[in-house]
């Protein structure tokens, strides 16, 4: 018993100085030492801004057209310089380790230059006994934000781990974005990262949502941080925020403002680019996937038909270079090996031909060696026996790391391994293909290979080489798993946010891909979504969690609701629930996949409005209700697809009825057509499985027709028919 106490004891401790070293980092964050030159209250006129130097409260502000676009602390400095060695890269996210580090936060400004929209300010930093000189140019953009750009003028002369501009916060702020973020929908009070990539060598946060550095604010500011290297976002003070630039002498963020968020929106995606949305085809109907063979994706056909369920095509989940033969002309090294895989394959393109269905691929940047007989070979051959400059690189896990196996890479910036791709792989293998799921984050360069700025680089230039790639072939419709850079103009038509796991977690499940799909969305990454059932199995210590049916059905229900319905058999297809296990798991998906064929038209509508607006399919609240205060404060719980729907899935084992928020208009039941007029309230209802709570508006195009349609597929009318 006392060693229980004394375990307890010590843990108490431990949290008690945890806390009282977070409260001490917030404080010192927040301190600094601000002199001027400037003597009295400054004003530069920018054009389509105007810059103001308040001398009594010694703040510096950047106002527009539609308010305050950007102000530093009041009393504070504005620009600081985090001075050491730069750290391994994943330990910048630890907010207590950059405090570890000395702070040049002593600064005079007393220079400044005007130049068209341009104001220059120039100054001193103090740290350590070293003076450095510094400089912040504020300008205007073509696209109607204001743009800051920071930089050391003598940055050799102290040893620099980051740059970090601070800038205030309005009262009841609220942040959201930074890519398919995850845990909350709000990111104020955490440190985020802002990296258009997941952190280096971590496959689990690579699950846990694609980043990316553009975010926008409750009060109607959208921030844009394109800089190479890892961006931290610190949110934890309550007044101002701090953006840290690791591994560079100058920063650069983009600050644009609007009102009303919608408007905000579509001014970041004119300026990062809109994603143009899913072809008809993609998601017209459900998509099937498989990853076990052409003879189980002809039962699962089989077997669907019977009921005739639509299914609109075909997903291959496993990459075509690991071993699933398109043509005869496959493996020509060892033809004999794949025979009885390429009678199934012929019959099943038979099939898929006969009954119009696409058939999308997976296509990777690694090709796995083969090993025939203890005898090792490589289907690049052809291009790694020339010259050595042309081969591909050969990937071996990292110490400690028993999950990546050795795997040739393909390197698209060369010549020859572009024209092999071309030629071999799209002309035979991929010769049945209408599309790809795409993944890039295995192959990109570790971070023990190259320093770390020039890590960074390489990544995302190895990203823009292979979307590039692949978006020059014939068919060009592409599911990425990351976006481009935010610098580059070209998006993908969809994105798979992150890999989720097979469990109802906040991080890696079910909530989390909702979150992500919110956060992701109301930040430039309109149309994107995430498999049924989740791909990767879920582990905890020394056991595993295969997804079971409860959890495969209330994930069905959340997906039909999204852009895209697709089923996944996951990492362990013998392992985990499949769509035709049972009766009920096939009368749920005839039901929900007729639901989502209902819902076409208003999807086509709603991929409209992404590609020329920026407007997301998945919807926070706030961004349909924006003047409602009490949607500004929901958790990413319940969600609008389009304007006219309000989703409030079940995202916990159990659940048998749900509370949330109902915005005032009038609605109507899906399923029993009850009607309820809200003038803004919080209600509880039932969500059994197989019906989830979904209200429809009385502005939805065509109601009537919807309503009948869910009348028709509610439980109670369906089970006779099977």
């Amino acid at each position: 018993m006392w060693q229980r106490l004394v375990l307890l004891s010590l843990f108490l401790l431990a949290l008690i100085g945890t806390l009282i070293w977070f409260r001490a980092d917030l404080a010192r964050a927040d301190s600094g030492v601000l002199t001027t030159a400037w003597t009295a209250d400054r004003d530069w006129d920018l054009g389509a801004a105007s810059v103001t130097w308040d001398h009594a409260q010694r703040q510096l502000r950047v106002q527009g057209s539609e308010g305050v676009v950007w102000a530093s602390p009041p009393g504070r400095p504005w620009l600081q310089v985090l001075n050491g060695e730069l750290p391994h890269l994943h330990r910048v996210r630890d907010g207590r380790f950059s405090q570890q580090l000395d702070t040049c936060d002593e600064q005079f400004w007393f220079d400044q230059e005007r130049t068209g929209q341009s104001l220059i300010l120039q100054g001193e930093l103090e740290c350590s006994g070293v003076s450095v000189r510094a400089r912040l140019q504020i300008q205007t953009t073509t696209a109607g934000g204001v743009e800051l750009n920071w930089s050391l003028l003598e940055a050799d002369s102290l040893p620099t781990a980051a740059t970090v501009l601070a800038f205030e916060l309005p009262d009841s702020e609220a942040v959201f974005g930074f890519g398919h973020q995850v845990g909350t929908l709000n990111r104020q009070g955490e440190r985020v990262l802002l990296d258009s990539h997941s952190q280096p060598g971590s496959r689990t946060g690579a699950r846990a949502g694609t980043l990316w550095p553009v975010g926008i604010t409750r009060h109607g500011r959208g921030l844009v941080a394109l800089n190479p290297g890892h961006q931290i976002l610190d949110l934890r003070a309550a007044d101002s925020a701090r953006l840290e630039v690791w591994d560079q002498s100058e920063g650069r963020l983009e600050i644009y403002r609007h009102d009303h968020p919608r408007a905000l929106l579509t001014t970041l995606g004119e300026r990062l680019g809109f994603m143009p949305g899913l072809p008809d085809f993609m998601h017209r109907r459900a998509l099937l996937g498989t990853a076990r063979g052409a003879a189980v994706a002809q039962q699962m056909l089989d077997e669907l038909a019977r009921e005739s369920t639509p299914v609109g095509g075909l997903v291959l989940d496993v990459p075509l270079q690991s071993g699933w033969p398109v043509s005869a002309d496959e493996l020509p090294w060892r033809p004999g090996r794949f025979e009885s895989a390429q009678a199934d394959w012929a019959v099943l393109l038979e099939r898929l031909d006969t009954d119009d269905l696409p058939l999308l691929g997976s296509r990777n940047p690694l090709l796995q060696p083969l090993s025939i007989d203890n005898q090792q070979i490589s289907t690049l051959a052809d291009i790694t026996a020339g010259d050595p400059t042309y081969r591909a690189r050969i990937l071996q896990p990292e110490p400690g790391d028993q999950r990546q196996r050795r795997v040739l890479q393909l390197d698209t910036r060369q010549e020859p391994v572009r024209d092999w791709l071309d030629v071999e792989l799209a002309a035979n293998r991929y010769a049945a293909v209408q599309g790809w799921v795409s993944n890039w984050y295995e192959p990109l360069p570790g971070r023990e290979e190259l320093p770390q700025a020039a890590a960074w680089s390489a990544r995302e230039a190895r990203q823009r080489d292979w979307l590039e790639w692949q978006q020059a072939q014939a068919e060009p419709f592409a599911i990425a798993r990351e976006p481009m850079p935010a610098d580059n103009q070209r998006r993908p038509e969809a994105l798979l946010s992150g890999l989720n796991t097979t469990s109802w977690g906040a991080r890696t499940g079910l909530r989390a891909s909702l979150t992500a799909l919110l956060s992701g969305g109301v930040s430039g990454l309109t149309v994107a979504h995430n498999p049924v059932g989740g791909t990767a199995t879920a582990s905890q210590l020394w056991w595993s969690e295969p997804r079971d049916t409860e959890l495969f059905l209330r994930w069905l229900e959340l997906n039909t609701f999204t852009s895209l319905l697709r089923l996944h058999e996951g990492d362990q297809p013998h392992r985990h629930v499949q769509v035709t296990d049972s009766v009920g798991t096939r009368i749920h998906f005839d039901r929900l996949a007729r639901l989502y064929e209902g819902l076409f038209p208003y999807r086509q509508q709603l991929m409209q409005e992404a590609a020329e607006r920026g407007w997301p399919l998945v919807r926070p609240l706030w961004l349909v209700f924006p003047e409602d205060p009490e949607t500004w404060a929901l958790a990413a719980d319940q969600f609008m697809l389009g304007d006219h729907l309000l989703v409030v899935p079940a995202l916990s084992s159990g659940t048998v009825e749900r509370e949330f928020y109902l915005p005032a208009g009038e609605w109507t039941h899906l399923w029993d057509q009850r009607r309820f007029e809200s003038t803004g309230e919080r209600r509880r209802m039932r969500t059994p499985i197989g019906e989830p709570l979904v209200l429809v508006h009385a502005n939805f195009p065509d109601r009537e027709t919807l309503l009948a349609l869910g009348a028709e597929l509610a439980i109670a009318n369906i089970l006779d028919s099977f």
